[in-house]
């Protein structure tokens, strides 16, 4: 599912609502990671409106806080803006910007036997369905060879599966930043990142 030739770290999309003309902008966030950078940046400083933050997860709940009109402005990965506008939801996407491509990968514990994409026959991935981890994982396999049916997946959100893979529930899971530095330092080991897929 390809959207554009680099997986996109962060989309803007907002609604036709009209909301984003009003004295406050409400803006959806993930883990505090735009609003740092932004903060960090100055680029927040006198602004002529007040932004309120809504902080989520992961960028499905993004998405669908915007298909609702809870949101005017939310920020995603490329996943969740195509399966809104698949859903035909009135969005716009009004920026793009790259992300490292190693920072959305696919884990193995470090103690797990799993070497490559080929030994997940038969195994338990967690993924965040509708997001770049579902988009990574079954992209992944089929690059692979390796039938999609033959890896039984588990829905979890980026949080859950990490908990889920420390706790040997999943064998692996496909996540993003900081989840998979996070799981890194813990000694995970990466058997595949979104280059070249």
């Amino acid at each position: 599912m390809r959207y554009i030739k680099h997986l996109a770290a962060t989309l803007l999309a907002i609604t036709f609502s009209g909301a984003a003309a009003a004295q406050t902008l409400v803006v959806g966030d993930q883990s505090y990671n735009a609003r740092a950078v932004m903060e960090a940046a100055g680029v927040l400083s006198d602004l002529p409106y007040t932004l309120e933050w809504k902080q989520f997860t992961a960028g499905s709940p993004v998405a669908e806080a915007l298909n609702v009109g809870s949101l005017d402005i939310g920020l995603l990965g490329d996943a969740p803006p195509l399966f809104l506008g698949a859903l035909g939801a009135p969005i716009k996407v009004i920026a793009v910007s790259h992300q490292n491509l190693a920072g959305v990968a696919i884990l193995a514990r470090k103690d797990s036997s799993i070497q490559s994409l080929q030994d997940l026959r038969g195994k338990r991935a967690a993924i965040w369905k509708g997001s770049w981890s579902q988009q990574l994982l079954l992209s992944a396999l089929d690059k692979a060879g390796v039938p999609r049916e033959a890896v039984e997946l588990r829905y979890l959100s980026a949080l859950d599966a990490s908990h889920a893979l420390d706790g040997g529930s999943v064998d692996v899971i496909a996540t993003w930043e900081p989840y998979v530095t996070q799981q890194e330092r813990q000694g995970a080991r990466v058997l595949a990142t979104a280059e070249g897929v």
